[in-house]
């Protein structure tokens, strides 16, 4: 007489548990990018808005004082530095450093600014 067997082999419970962990260490692997790509794009965001802030502050002193002017300051959490250069069109050059997962890094912004 043969016996009815019961429960899984120890090969079958190895193979779950193989194709577990792989995709648990999938979605582990997702939700590190995702973190990642959330940080450096909130990055970007708050890079642009200091970038802004800063041009919006250089714009309202207006033509004649942009005339050679230069500096330094930190804006939202960010260094900027800016320099005017030209005569007509006038260009103001923005350094914005931020931070990205431990390394700093420099990104330039160029506006023209023309007489009327």
């Amino acid at each position: 007489m043969q016996r009815e067997q019961r429960g899984f082999s120890l090969i079958e419970v190895l193979a779950a548990l193989t194709i577990l962990s792989m995709v648990l260490l999938a979605i582990a692997k997702a939700g590190f990018v995702t973190a990642r790509t959330l940080d450096t794009g909130r990055s970007y965001m708050t890079e642009w808005t200091a970038a802004k802030t800063k041009l919006d502050s250089l714009a309202h002193l207006g033509w004649a004082a942009l005339d050679g002017e230069k500096g330094s300051d930190v804006v939202a959490g960010h260094n900027v530095t800016w320099e005017v250069q030209g005569v007509n069109p006038r260009t103001i050059v923005l350094v914005v450093e931020r931070k990205v997962l431990a390394r700093t890094r420099a990104d330039t912004f160029a506006v023209y600014v023309a007489d009327r």
